[in-house]
């Protein structure tokens, strides 16, 4: 798995700890999700992509 800010992400981290399913549980509001949505339409990056990903994004 990789991330975009940090690369390579451990999937167990220390103590057993599931950290890549706490990533993943992370609230919306932490994930900037819809901001990075809405600047992505914005800069229509979306354009190019096939209708079937469209209609997920």
């Amino acid at each position: 798995m990789a991330s975009h800010h940090s690369g390579l992400v451990n999937v167990v981290g220390q103590n057993a700890q599931p950290y890549l399913l706490n990533r993943k549980n992370k609230p919306e509001e932490k994930t900037h999700y819809t901001q990075a949505l809405e600047r992505a339409k914005q800069e229509q990056l979306f354009a190019q992509l096939d209708d079937s990903f469209k209609r997920h994004a």
